[in-house]
């Protein structure tokens, strides 16, 4: 049995504790915004959760500070804060949920924590403006439209723990000019329409250790010039290469089958 009450509203954000009868392991969320015309958040120190959709459509923040006792950002969480442009995001972290930063389409730069193991579905889907995000090393998997529409994303660097690009992922990347693999990575699937539409895009290294590449994958990169396939590849998806109307040099393995 858990006992939840309302310790405070403190600079109008409403703050919940969840704590166990025996008292272990509380809990601190930070439930929601009372006014949601503030353009700078402080999150007071001592939170450890930002509950879903705690700030979703909140469009006048452009600055939130998180301090290190928060471990987990919900889903929704920043969903539509149209003018956000600065927020830390601390190694404290270790879960950002589905559609987090979804169509913060100000946002330019942000370094992800180093304990963070997954980039959940939509979690920076539609955030037009950025630029450069740094992923950590610890990284297992980049979801679903995880990157979908960051059409000023110019370059990208896949970590080595990286196993799974999913679905559309960085779909629609229209400016992504470099995407960096580790030689000796574990990555073995570029998912569906990964990089759909990455039409930037000129030339593609796909390391050692992949063996499927999905339908559509790199549908529309109409300036892909240059693509290298592993040997280990063993399947190629339908129109993974379609409207490639530049690509002048790809090597497909005889194992390779559609």
């Amino acid at each position: 049995m858990f006992r939840i009450s309302l310790i405070a509203m403190i600079n109008d954000l409403f703050i919940l504790e969840e704590r166990p009868s025996r008292d272990e392991g509380t809990t601190i969320t930070l439930f929601g915004l009372n006014n949601k015309n503030l353009k700078h958040v402080e999150i007071p120190y001592g939170v450890t959760y930002i509950y879903q959709g705690a700030f979703e459509k909140c469009t006048h923040i452009e600055t939130v500070v998180i301090p290190e006792t928060v471990t987990r950002i919900d889903d929704r969480a920043f969903l539509g804060c149209s003018s956000l442009v600065n927020i830390n995001l601390p190694n404290s972290i270790t879960y950002l949920g589905q559609s987090t930063f979804e169509n913060c389409s100000s946002l330019k730069y942000l370094t992800l924590p180093n304990q963070l193991h997954m980039i959940w579905d939509c979690t920076f889907k539609g955030c037009m403006a950025l630029e450069y995000i740094k992923m950590p090393d610890s990284l297992w998997c980049i979801g679903t439209q995880a990157f979908k529409g960051c059409a000023a994303l110019r370059s990208i660097e896949i970590p080595s723990e990286v196993s799974v690009i999913d679905q559309e992922a960085f779909s629609g990347c229209s400016k992504l000019l470099d995407v960096k693999f580790v030689t000796d990575g574990k990555l073995k699937e570029i998912g569906q329409e990964a990089f759909k539409w990455c039409s930037s895009l000129e030339e593609i290294f796909i390391p050692n250790g992949v063996t499927q590449i999905k339908i559509g994958a790199f549908w529309g990169c109409s300036n892909l010039k240059m693509i290298r396939i592993p040997n280990e590849l063993t399947c190629i998806g339908d129109n993974a290469f379609k409207s490639c109307n530049s690509l002048i040099g790809c090597n497909i393995p005889k194992k390779a089958k559609n």
